[in-house]
């Protein structure tokens, strides 16, 4: 369906809802064409093109609310969606803090959002991939793959993605949004001495021109597996810990949750009492840039339709404020901050030690390089989590698995020392990070 199809077919969503007897609406129309193709052990083993066509409609009725869905576009289809949303908000527990927002919290007028989103674009113009297409980089990636020394079995997937949806609410505010991605993965398999080692890597793009060399992915899953080798059980300790560049994210992203306003309003968040206050390192600032260019996270309205910008979340150690949805910032008597959605693109400000560097000035330290299991609790700031890495004791370096480090995210937050190796895939943009010192057990 294309774009004006899709807006009609939005506003005659609205219209039917204010027939019915809603007070506010707004709703989605989306249309997504999603292609998976993966090759395990030298062989298709899948490919399932799928086309997708939504209507979410979000009705209020004063302050009660429901949310219904649906798939048909005809009129008919539309005017029962809208009678069973006000039947069923009517009904519903109230919701005092939502609502349609206006104005004041629009990124722009409907007129000037076109302008404004095409600066945003992330789309692939190209056509559509078919089969053979997406088969040939599988083939391509999994060859790469397969061409390692000691790999003995190979599993790759590529996916494509182009969504097109539109944004529309009875304040008046309409947006059209459309983006593709492309994503790539490669697990390798391997024998160390009778034990199974994996490896795994991936890039993801709004083009396939954008995504990392399939050579480069290839050839990072081949030296994920190869630091398995010769794994071991570390001893029980008290550790130095640093949590390596691809892995930190867990971290931060665990501390953004407690940041979620309806978190602070259930008083579910360890940072209870700290904004406004240092309770992390100097050296850490964490920001969010939303509005990033040919960045497949960007956009310039959350899902309630406020606007985004850029944000401090944590201003050298201080976290500077709760985060949130139109609803849950209301109810905790704050102004929306556009996150309805959660943080777009997060930035953790690099240090100026390179990991070795920032290794170095530890006698005996882990650098975890793989988490098993989620083990971040938001509510309590707990940490228990499976690891694996490698232990650098006076210059020797040690492969272990198998090991647990506990801790809370309070103590590895206060401690933390960026170093200057940013990984710049994904949401989250974060260095290695130095989380002080934290119980290790293994043997």
């Amino acid at each position: 369906m294309d774009k004006m199809n899709m807006i009609a077919t939005a506003q005659a969503l609205l219209d039917a809802a204010k027939r019915e007897g809603a007070s506010d609406a707004r709703c989605v129309v989306a249309s997504t064409r999603n292609e998976r193709l993966t090759i395990r052990e030298s062989k298709v083993s899948g490919y399932s093109p799928k086309t997708s066509y939504s209507l979410v409609l979000t009705v209020f009725c004063g302050d009660r609310r429901a949310v219904v869905k649906g798939v048909s576009s005809d009129a008919k289809a539309i005017e029962t969606l809208a009678r069973e949303g006000v039947a069923l908000a009517r009904v519903s527990g109230a919701h005092e803090f939502d609502g349609v927002p206006g104005p004041e919290y629009w990124p722009c007028t409907s007129e000037e959002f076109d302008e404004l989103q095409e600066g945003l674009s992330c789309v692939d113009r190209g056509p559509i991939p078919d089969f053979h297409v997406l088969k040939g980089y599988a083939e391509e990636l999994h060859d790469l793959s397969l061409a390692n020394e000691g790999v003995v079995r190979v599993e790759v997937s590529v996916i494509y993605l182009k969504s097109a949806q539109v944004f529309a609410t009875t304040a008046g505010f309409t947006a059209f949004e459309e983006g593709s991605t492309w994503s790539v993965f490669a697990e390798v398999v391997g024998d160390d001495n009778g034990e199974i080692i994996v490896g795994v890597d991936g890039s993801r793009a709004c083009t396939r021109a954008a995504l990392r060399p399939f050579k480069a992915v290839a050839a990072r899953a081949y030296h994920n597996m190869c630091e398995r080798r010769g794994a071991v059980r570390p001893k029980s300790d008290t550790i130095h810990v640093i949590l390596r560049s691809d892995v930190a994210e867990r971290a931060i992203d665990t501390m953004i949750d407690a940041l979620d306003a309806d978190a602070a309003f259930r008083k579910k968040t360890y940072l209870l009492g700290s904004i406004g206050e240092r309770c992390m390192s100097e050296a850490l600032t964490i920001t969010d840039f939303p509005r990033i260019k040919y960045s497949p996270f960007a956009g310039l309205f959350d899902n309630d339709g406020v606007a985004t910008k850029d944000r401090v979340l944590v201003d050298r150690g201080v976290p500077t404020g709760w985060i949130g949805g139109y609803e849950e910032c209301r109810r905790l008597g704050i102004e929306p901050t556009g996150n309805s959605s959660g943080c777009s693109q997060v930035f953790v400000n690099p240090g100026s030690m390179n990991l070795d560097e920032l290794c170095g000035k530890f006698p005996r330290v882990l650098v975890v390089t793989d988490f098993c299991g989620r083990g971040f609790d938001p509510e309590t700031g707990e940490v228990s989590v499976g690891v694996e890495g490698y232990i650098i004791d006076k210059g020797k370096r040690e492969v272990v698995h198998e090991a647990i480090i506990a801790g809370t995210l309070q103590e590895m937050l206060k401690q933390c020392i960026p170093a200057n190796d940013v990984d710049t895939e994904g949401p989250i943009h974060v260095p290695s990070l130095y989380v002080g010192e934290m119980r290790l057990s293994g043997v």
